[in-house]
């Protein structure tokens, strides 16, 4: 209890830091400032998705609390902190104190379990009913008096969790099946087919969740493409998805796993299960069973398998390692005092594998606490502070100009609304948005594109954050000796180690008059100039 606690206090300190949002976090929150709640049912902007419960909940509390970050991820601290909870249940009603103890542990600094817990997206949402619901259906399942009760408050659980997290709608076939085979088992069919009759509450939850948003999500061409690489491909055959699943077990046991030592990441997984399903059989189906309809999501191409969405599989995974070190020393010590040696090594070997594990992974979390998560940057950039430095300079007939992937935290940090017709062409003072971009030798390029584009402006305020998937090396410094040829260099600002920002005055002479020498470039160890030219048009959404 001590540790959780310990834990529940380091999340909350990571969470008043208030670190700047980034991308993706940006784009949600874009969402839930410019649209209506009943716009939030509909198809999100920006490549976005979320289910429609947790935009609710998020858009409620910023319209009473404001926008802050603080604010913004309150919702993902409280599913973080409801995974804690649920761990410590879980350990102290199916475990022993060192199992109880390696779960919490893991759920606090697990790498990214603990991440994603502070994130402006559903991935926390997700984490707390994947552990949530296979708990509750074993709960329910053990119960002699009130099974009836308890297995309906389940199916309603799960139908409510829905709205709340793609985790529990992705976790609730697996542990549903759990249930009722362990029913089965223990009563037989009839008492399964009557177990499963409560289920219509949670169809038709998901039907109209279906009709809301999920239908939009599953219809989204973009997010089709943008996620095809994390499926095996459509012309696999059996065969060939067999291998690509299985070529999937070392970067998952990474990333979402946590775990540098894949190999025995798996056989702590395995063992474990094999373990629970051994003493507790209801927990080691439900257990057992969510990783590997994770996968068989991903063979059916229903759900990719790839790092942050696949992370509503970790808490079940976790469950298991900590079992292997738990059960493994439990069922060492009985087998050893029977001198039954093959049995007892296997076990000792599991406890093993657990241990190792489980430190790899507090190793590995709490390093990237200590070093990847600094309170002044977000994925090795500071939009907030860097868009504020420009914004205080802002004046009338100034531009801002920013790549397709700044655009977001132009929009959402200069306080531009996109949902007005021109999608986010105008900031509040009338000035407009632009995005650059390069464009490789072509009829696109002629000898005045850019100087034509800024013909009518004073100033540019050039803010260079995330791009780094949609730009070439060199990009930096080919927009800024190409600004100024038209103007010249009148400030500029380094925060965090890739926000770059920049105001060029175009009334001022230009500090590279065309046809004289530049010189270096203005940063070290900067890439040669990508050939091409820079293409400005107005930032609308997508």
């Amino acid at each position: 209890m001590i540790l959780a606690w310990a834990g529940a206090a380091l999340e909350i300190a990571q969470w008043a830091a208030a670190r700047p949002l980034w991308l993706d976090e940006e784009m949600i929150a874009i969402n839930l400032r410019d649209r209506t709640l009943a716009d939030l049912a509909g198809p999100l902007w920006l490549g976005q998705s979320a289910p429609f419960g947790w935009l609710a909940l998020q858009r409620g509390i910023t319209q009473l609390f404001g926008t802050s970050e603080l604010v913004l991820r309150f919702v993902p601290l409280l599913f973080g902190l409801g995974t804690l909870a649920t761990a410590v249940w879980i350990g102290r009603r199916w475990m022993g104190p060192l199992g109880a103890a390696v779960l919490v542990l893991l759920c606090v600094v697990g790498q990214w379990i603990s991440f994603y817990a502070l994130e402006l997206k559903p991935y926390s949402a997700d984490i707390f009913w994947s552990l949530l619901l296979p708990a509750l259906a074993t709960w329910a399942v053990e119960a002699s008096d009130e099974r009836r009760v308890r297995i309906t408050v389940w199916w309603i659980v799960a139908a409510v969790g829905q709205w709340f997290a793609n985790g529990a709608l992705l976790v609730t076939p697996s542990c549903a099946v759990a249930l009722l085979l362990c029913l089965w088992r223990q009563r037989g069919w009839r008492a399964a087919t009557g177990a499963a009759v409560p289920g219509l509450v949670w169809a038709g939850s998901f039907g109209l969740h279906w009709a809301t948003t999920l239908r939009h999500t599953i219809a989204s061409s973009f997010l089709q493409e943008y996620w095809a690489f994390a499926l095996p491909p459509a012309s696999a055959g059996i065969g060939g998805t067999v291998f690509w699943l299985a070529s999937q077990l070392s970067p998952f046991a990474i990333k979402p796993g946590g775990a540098n030592l894949w190999f025995l990441f798996w056989i702590a997984v395995g063992a474990g299960v094999a373990l629970l399903i051994r003493d507790r059989f209801p927990l080691g189906l439900a257990i057992g069973l969510i990783p590997v309809s994770a996968f068989a999501l991903a063979a059916c191409r229903l759900a990719p398998l790839y790092e942050r969405l696949s992370l509503w599989v970790v808490p079940a995974l976790y469950v298991a390692i900590a079992t292997s070190i738990d059960g493994g020393l439990s069922l060492f010590r009985t087998k050893w005092s029977q001198r039954r040696w093959i049995i007892a090594s296997l076990a000792a070997t599991a406890a093993i594998a657990g241990t190792l594990v489980s430190v790899d992974l507090a190793a590995r979390g709490v390093e990237d606490m200590r070093i990847n998560r600094p309170r002044s940057s977000n994925h090795e950039l500071n939009d907030r502070d860097t868009l504020r430095w420009l914004i205080e300079r802002r004046q009338p007939n100034d531009v801002l100009m920013t790549t397709h992937l700044g655009l977001p935290a132009a929009w959402w940090y200069g306080g531009v609304s996109i949902s007005e017709p021109d999608r986010g062409g105008r900031d509040p003072v009338g000035g407009r948005v632009l995005q650059v971009q390069h464009h490789w030798p072509g009829p696109e390029c002629g000898a005045d594109a850019l100087r034509s584009t800024l013909s009518h402006s004073s100033r540019v305020l050039v803010y260079l954050g995330f791009r780094f998937d949609d730009v070439p090396k060199g990009f930096d410094d080919m927009l800024w000796n190409d600004l100024r040829e038209l103007g010249s260099l009148v400030a500029e600002r380094q925060i965090g180690e890739r926000s770059r920002a920049a105001i060029v005055d175009l009334r001022l002479p230009p500090d590279y008059p065309v046809g004289t020498h530049r010189g270096l470039p203005e940063w070290p160890n900067a890439p040669p100039r990508p050939e091409g030219c820079l293409i400005v048009t107005p930032g609308e959404r997508w």
